[in-house]
């Protein structure tokens, strides 16, 4: 028999996007089950999607960067086998990026979260070697995702 699949809390902060969030977790129990080299470590996962002006309060509390990012993660209390961490991205960001990019919203958004996994895998992507491996991990990942779960987590509904 194979372990249930983790809890995956989602809350959206914005109004910018409507994101699913069955999709968000699908997505996430995609990547736990993947045959990919690391893995997250297990316990509930809480996914904030937030807007520019918020994630760039969280930058700056935590890392004394006042600006906008596309992720921040952080991981779970290792003591405590049921907290799994946090992934925060900014929805804003993603629908900026998704767009110079000529990229559906769904398919940026799901490369943050995929980024924020495998930050909680132990990747990094601070200097340019970690961060080669990171992009790599990310491509495999992505791989390891149906794109129909991708193409679900937006239906690219923006809101004023």
């Amino acid at each position: 028999m194979s372990p249930s699949p983790r809890k995956v809390q989602v809350s959206n902060q914005t109004k910018l996007l409507r994101c699913s969030t069955p999709a968000i977790r699908t997505l996430i129990h995609a990547l736990d089950a993947a045959p990919l080299p690391v893995k997250a470590p297990p316990g509930e996962l809480s996914i904030a999607l937030m807007d520019d002006a918020v994630i760039a309060r969280v930058h700056a509390q935590f890392f004394d960067d006042p600006t906008p990012t596309d992720v921040i993660t952080f991981p779970g209390d290792p003591d405590d086998p049921d907290n799994g961490g946090e992934i925060c991205i900014s929805l804003e960001t993603a629908l900026r990026e998704a767009t110079k990019r000529n990229l559906p919203p769904s398919q940026e958004i799901a490369l943050y979260l995929i980024h924020g996994w495998l930050h909680l895998a132990g990747h990094d992507d601070l200097s340019p070697a970690p961060r080669k491996a990171m992009r790599k991990a990310e491509m495999e990942a992505f791989r390891c995702v149906e794109e129909s779960v991708i193409k679900k987590i937006t239906k690219c509904v923006t809101c004023s």
